[in-house]
């Protein structure tokens, strides 16, 4: 299946005409994104006054944030290389995760990040790449919900605001998700040695995934990771536009608004103002215009920039043939 992927993107890629109007398309589908999000943005909320700008806006928090950003995708490098158990040059990671985020930023959960990740993946490995993609997402997703769930109860210990439609799903919460996050750290753990044991399941190719259990381990850490240094971004952006909640409440805030938004299958280029709604309800009484620069920005920052480098620097450039890797 992953090789039959690879060889139709291969096959539109060879043609140089079709590669160049394809990053073109891309480039113009990016801009229009943008432009999208601005006027949306505009029309939700109120603007952020230049005279206000200037005497809440605080560079230093802006600059961490900044400065996470290569830390938040070196780790989501450095968690595909764990995930493939196999010798892959960092930069060929990276190229590969960019990739991925340039085809996944329209489709929902970024479920076309595999399709791009494939074209930076030498053929032994891709027939196992669908399979590390999806233990790679269940790793991230058990530390979501596991986190949301231990913010939830925080929140509800000391007494911080709920929203009563999300407080009111607490013991469906409580009930339904910790059983749920056993079984599927059960599945993280022992699923391909279990899969191993069925014979009908051995010519399936890309349901095979060797690996030991320290890597598995290693990328539920560097899942964690990976949250943490999100997490953080959401909050100094947040002071970064002149909101001051004690850290501990703008921390379990953006938990709880990633814990909602893990039900909604929407396009990562459309969730901006999913999340920046959901914040409202969480960071109750913040200004609703630092909460709307602060998602906004960090779209930007997360998601447009690093596929619009990804487009301008050349990292779409399929090679014409394999390098060692």
């Amino acid at each position: 299946m992953g090789n039959r992927i690879f060889a139709l993107l291969k096959q539109i890629w060879a043609n140089k005409g079709l590669r160049f109007l394809l990053q073109l398309l891309l480039f113009v589908a990016l801009a229009y994104l943008l432009k999208q999000q601005w006027q949306r943005a505009a029309a939700e909320l109120p603007p952020l006054s230049w005279q206000r700008f200037q005497a809440e806006f605080s560079l230093a928090y802006f600059s961490l944030a900044l400065l996470l950003l290569p830390l938040n995708w070196a780790l989501e490098a450095q968690k595909w290389r764990a995930l493939l158990a196999a010798p892959m040059a960092f930069s060929r990671a990276i190229k590969a995760i960019f990739m991925g985020l340039a085809l996944g930023v329209f489709t929902p959960n970024r479920i076309g990040e595999h399709a791009g990740r494939l074209l930076y993946l030498p053929k032994a490995l891709r027939a196992q790449s669908l399979s590390s993609s999806a233990f790679g997402s269940l790793a991230q997703w058990i530390v979501l919900v596991a986190a949301g769930l231990l913010a939830l109860a925080y929140r509800e210990l000391a007494q911080l605001p709920i929203p009563a439609w999300f407080l009111a799903q607490k013991y469906w919460l409580y009930g339904a998700l910790p059983p749920l996050l056993l079984l599927l750290l059960a599945i993280y753990f022992w699923g391909p040695q279990w899969c191993s044991r069925w014979t009908f399941l051995q010519k399936y190719a890309f349901l095979k995934l060797n690996l030991p259990k320290r890597n598995l381990s290693a990328v539920l850490g560097l899942s964690l990771l990976r949250y943490g240094c999100y997490i953080l971004q959401n909050v100094a952006l947040l002071y970064a536009f002149g909101a001051r909640p004690p850290f501990l409440l703008a921390v379990t805030a953006v938990q709880l608004v990633f814990l909602a938004q893990t039900a909604l299958p929407i396009p990562a280029s459309v969730a901006l103002l999913a999340r920046a709604s959901l914040s409202l309800y969480f960071l109750a009484p913040i200004a609703a215009d630092h909460i709307l620069w602060a998602s906004f920005t960090l779209w930007l920052i997360n998601i447009f920039l690093p596929t619009l480098m990804a487009s301008l620097i050349g990292f779409f450039r399929l090679n014409a043939k394999e390098k060692k890797i």
